[in-house]
């Protein structure tokens, strides 16, 4: 099984949830985190690393090292993050800066505090990535991200909030960086948009198995 993050608003409950997951199944669970599991709601002086480094105490967390399924395939995944290429030229990068549009606010400006801006934190994800891909290219790779990799997923536009929003769903360099392996990488697995889709894009396929949020 691998899950691609948003088990919940809070490590703590996410890790219980995977540690339950593992317990019943007898079977690991692939993560890497999402967004809302390294949000901060209710522990405001604790920032995004804590709670990152927090969930690496999950045995089968993919940002803790890759995952051997055998001699010939693996799975190379982390959290990743948003770059602004998404974005419409509609709006400037200020626009994108405030996380805020329409009425409504980004939530990653309220709870995801990183250390730098995200551009940085998409660079630094993306070049972990990258150094993984190339160490093990020689092998069939499942790559694992939370934020989605190709513009194929985003939500469709023009939308009167997403033409917007969009901009912080994912980067076009993760897709970049699947093409360059096409020849390792076999499928591409993640999540974030909250839509259930699939397609194959030159050599990898592409799963975006997303469950849905939880209406009561």
């Amino acid at each position: 099984m691998i899950v691609a993050g948003d088990v919940s608003n809070d490590y703590r409950y996410t890790l219980d949830v995977l540690q339950e997951i593992e317990h019943r199944t007898g079977k690991p669970c692939l993560f890497v985190p999402g967004n809302h599991d390294i949000w901060n709601i209710g522990r405001p002086l604790e920032n995004a690393w804590s709670a990152y480094e927090a969930l690496q105490r999950y045995d089968s967390n993919l940002t803790n090292a890759p995952y051997s399924l055998g001699p010939d395939w693996i799975v190379i995944g982390d959290i990743g993050w948003y770059d602004y290429s998404f974005g419409s030229s509609a709006f400037t990068g200020d626009d994108y800066g405030r996380m805020e549009y329409g009425g409504r606010v980004w939530k990653d400006k309220l709870y995801a505090k990183w250390d730098r801006d995200p551009v940085q934190v998409h660079e630094l994800f993306y070049r972990r990535l990258q150094g993984q891909l190339e160490r093990f290219k020689s092998k069939r790779i499942i790559l694992v991200t939370h934020v989605v990799p190709h513009e194929h997923f985003i939500v469709p536009t023009p939308h009167p909030q997403w033409d917007y929003f969009n901009v912080f769903l994912g980067s076009r360099q993760y897709g970049e960086l699947i093409e360059a392996y096409g020849g390792a990488v076999k499928y591409a697995v993640f999540g974030h948009v909250h839509y259930r889709k699939r397609a194959r894009l030159g050599e990898a396929e592409f799963v975006c198995g997303c469950l849905g949020d939880r209406e009561e």
